[in-house]
């Protein structure tokens, strides 16, 4: 698999007369993308926590497969929740 070069994340988005900006939150103001609609604003933003959550779960499901529990599966779930609430605006 291909290392990915996104923009690091977290991301962040903020309303703007006519569209919605998504930029880093580290105070650079690198720009990453701008949108129309809210949802989409919101979905973008969260997509750093989204991957992230997604590589520890493959990672805890392969080790779930292979016998082995992972002993931070209730950290992974707060990890998930949190990414997804982000994803849909809570």
């Amino acid at each position: 698999m291909e290392k990915q070069t996104h923009t690091p994340g977290p991301w962040k988005f903020t309303r703007l007369p006519h569209q919605f900006a998504i930029y880093r939150e580290d105070g650079s103001g690198q720009a990453i993308a701008t949108v129309t609609r809210e949802e989409h604003a919101r979905l973008i933003a969260a997509a750093p926590e989204l991957l992230a959550a997604l590589q520890m779960s493959q990672t805890a499901l392969r080790l779930a497969l292979d016998g082995f529990m992972p002993d931070n599966v209730a950290k992974l779930i707060d990890i998930n929740a949190a990414a997804i609430a982000k994803a849909e605006g809570r």
